[in-house]
């Protein structure tokens, strides 16, 4: 691993797919990336600048996956019990890297994300 990524946030994840049994990953967030490492080793597995993340979807049948596209890459779908602080900083650092490097000219919001209403009994709108 390299030792001198600042993380500003790292989450205990797992990382789901459909056609294999789903397997643990550090899900680190720095600055300018995100950063997936194998926890058994600490190795980097995996290294995707904000630039490159095209939509960040939460899982609208579990209240713990999301899942990313990544240019080049493609999809990636992730399992964590902390959903909403992950998804909070992701989406907060990646505007303010695309601020930073000139990709949005701060009046945009970034893009159109879905929402559900929960209400104080708990149902869904």
């Amino acid at each position: 691993m390299d030792l001198k990524t600042d993380f500003i946030a790292k989450f205990q994840t797992r990382k789901v797919r459909s056609w294999r049994s789903s397997y643990k990953r550090v899900f680190g967030l720095t600055k300018s990336e995100i950063v997936t490492i194998d926890p058994s080793d600490f190795s980097v597995t995996n290294r995707f600048s904000y630039a490159s993340i095209r939509h960040v979807r939460p899982s609208e049948t579990s209240d713990e996956e999301f899942s990313f596209d990544v240019d080049g890459v493609g999809a990636m779908q992730f399992r964590c019990a902390f959903r909403g602080h992950l998804l909070t900083e992701l989406l907060r650092l990646r505007a303010f890297y695309l601020l930073e490097m000139g990709a949005v000219d701060g009046s945009s919001t970034g893009g159109l994300f879905q929402a559900r209403k929960h209400d104080h009994s708990g149902s869904r709108r």
